[in-house]
């Protein structure tokens, strides 16, 4: 209802780069606010709540028991009452017969104990917590006792996005200096966001320091929510944000706007730079593949086992992350709930599904 500032709404959205919110903007619980302050109306309580939808959806999937001890379970039920009749029985016969009680007991309690159920009883949930204790010591954990025992009939894998098949943050993937002096657009964008707790910022952070760049602080640091950053360095004004915050300071936009255009085209975040009132680069970062995606996706392809991308990311992005990877289908915009109905539909049309994601996914 006041301020505006960005949220990291990764956990809901699965979408790396934060969110500009201002008064009059939803914003879910769980999300992690970033460098502006936010007066924010509560809408949902406790059970109400996003989360806690979610969080209902996890719990029903861990409450099923495994089929198969279901199956233990109904025969057990009627084995056992079986059992005793045949031992009482035995009782009868063997006392009418003339043994001695002696003999008698003796022959009850071997029917007992060679017939009992307790094995087959006691044999699956022994197996269970053998075989995920096993896995545990592989780094392998088990939620859920039925997934682990239908496991070896998935023939479809749905993979979150970010986090999964991504690194889950960005980095900078382009350098577009006007005069292609790029190390020095680079040094002075990295020094201006020094101070910025933006996922953004860092990642031109992080770029400048793996060149080994030598940075210095700027002597005045601003946050500008939903537009960018200002800085003084060595006594020139530092802005670097999108096309909004150059416009609303008088930079000439021209060329960043074309190379911006093409970069996103690309699925890319865009910042220009702009020095001394004039723009002077664009800097463009992406939430990149993992190193191992490629041969992971090829390994289950060879299996035979059908691939889906399930994110709550928009499609370009989407699509641009699937270019080029041997993924059979992609389904974008997806939030976490809609998520767990598109598992159930797919299983619905017979198939065997995997989901494989990190956090609520």
């Amino acid at each position: 209802i006041e301020g505006s500032s960005e949220l990291d709404e990764a956990l809901v959205t699965g979408e790396s780069v934060p969110v500009a919110k201002h008064a009059g903007d939803d914003v879910t619980g769980g999300t992690i606010n970033g460098s502006g302050g936010l007066a924010v109306e509560v809408t949902a309580l406790g059970s109400d709540s996003k989360l806690a939808a979610i969080i209902r959806l996890v719990e029903s999937a861990q409450a099923a028991k495994a089929p198969v001890q279901k199956l233990v379970d109904r025969v057990s039920a009627v084995f056992v009452p079986v059992i005793l009749a045949i031992a009482a029985i035995t009782f009868a016969a063997w006392w009418f017969s003339g043994a001695s009680l002696d003999a008698t007991i003796g022959a009850t309690v071997a029917v007992l104990v060679i017939a009992c159920p307790c094995a087959l009883g006691l044999a699956t949930p022994t197996a269970l917590v053998a075989g995920t204790g096993a896995a545990a010591r592989a780094g392998i954990l088990i939620r859920d006792i039925e997934a682990l025992e239908v496991a070896h009939t998935v023939d479809t894998v749905i993979f979150d996005k970010t986090g999964t098949l991504t690194v889950g943050e960005p980095r900078l993937t382009d350098i577009r200096s006007f005069d292609k002096n790029e190390e020095r657009m680079l040094r002075i964008a990295a020094s201006a966001q020094l101070p910025s707790e933006h996922p953004l910022g860092k990642a031109v952070v992080e770029a400048a320091r793996e060149r080994g760049l030598s940075l210095s602080r700027p002597t005045s640091f601003r946050g500008v929510p939903g537009q960018g950053i200002v800085a003084e360095i060595a006594g020139e004004t530092v802005l670097i944000g999108n096309s909004r915050m150059m416009e609303e300071n008088g930079i000439d936009t021209f060329l960043s706007r074309q190379i911006s255009r093409e970069l996103e085209g690309q699925a890319k975040t865009c910042s220009t730079i702009a020095i001394a009132g004039r723009a002077v680069g664009v800097l463009a970062m992406a939430d990149t593949l993992r190193a191992e995606t490629p041969a992971a996706l090829d390994r289950l392809k060879a299996l035979g086992i059908d691939t889906v991308m399930l994110t709550g990311d928009t499609e370009a992005v989407a699509r641009a992350i699937a270019s080029g990877l041997p993924i059979g289908d992609v389904i974008a915009g997806v939030p976490p709930e809609g998520k767990a109905e598109t598992v159930a539909r797919l299983t619905k049309e017979g198939r065997h599904v995997a989901m494989v994601g990190d956090g609520v996914n």
